[in-house]
């Protein structure tokens, strides 16, 4: 069992010191910290004792954590893609991230997973890079590395992601991601635009407004409110609804 912490950059700002460098990290049981995603990403394994821990997943855990794979993060997440910090446009990091994919591929063979028939650690994180991929560049990968090899990606992909722990995570986790302004958050504001009010039980303008809005993944409070209210809310501010 571990607790998820999950925080905000102005608290991570707080944080961040010579003791904590970066994120993610542990605090263990007697206080002390462990660093390193990869070292977590292999204690948890081996904590677990279901994901295969071997040699060619601590390559392929590499693989994941280090560019270009793992480019795709800032390229997603941040407003800038992540140029500030020295990430390549998207069109560079396509050509380098091409034939790492088409070599993947290779590793994963016939599958269903890159250890065999049951998956390795280091395949969650193989995961998390093509689900951020795919995201981000999915048309333009498929057009670099061929339908046929995507389609081999896009099957492991679904495999891992219907394993049982896996699909309630998924399930569970934020559905909106990225620092507003990035290619994951493009609305701003993690796509949280308020509350909508209009009137209860009648179909007319309120209907548009929420199936573009669930259409479109924003996240919206809807208050559905009775005649009776809205004669006591009406105003020169709030003249009609929706609002």
């Amino acid at each position: 069992q571990m607790k998820v912490n999950l925080i905000s950059f102005e608290e991570w700002g707080k944080l961040k010191s010579d003791k904590i460098p970066f994120m993610p990290f542990i605090t263990q049981s007697d206080g002390t910290i462990m660093l390193e995603t990869e070292n977590i990403c292999k204690h948890l394994a081996t904590m677990g004792g279901k994901f295969v821990v071997d040699s060619k997943q601590e390559e392929l855990c590499k693989i994941a954590n280090s560019p270009p794979m793992q480019l795709a993060d800032p390229l997603y997440n941040l407003p800038d893609g992540g140029a500030s910090l020295g990430v390549p446009p998207l069109a560079k990091w396509l050509e380098a991230v091409t034939p790492v994919l088409k070599d993947l591929v290779g590793k994963l063979g016939d599958g269903p997973f890159f250890a065999g028939e049951a998956p390795g650690y280091g395949e969650a994180f193989i995961f998390h890079n093509l689900d951020n991929q795919f995201a981000l560049a999915k048309p333009e990968l498929t057009t670099a590395i061929g339908k046929e090899a995507m389609a081999k990606l896009e099957a492991f992909y679904a495999r891992f992601a219907a394993l049982d722990g896996i699909k309630e995570y998924l399930a569970e986790r934020p559905k909106v991601w990225g620092v507003p302004g990035s290619k994951g958050n493009p609305v701003g504001g993690s796509k949280d635009l308020g509350t909508l009010t209009y009137f209860a039980g009648i179909k007319s303008r309120g209907e548009p407004t929420q199936m573009i809005a669930k259409y479109g993944g924003v996240q919206m409070k809807v208050n559905l409110i009775s005649f009776e209210e809205w004669g006591k809310l009406k105003s020169d501010k709030i003249p009609f609804m929706p609002f």
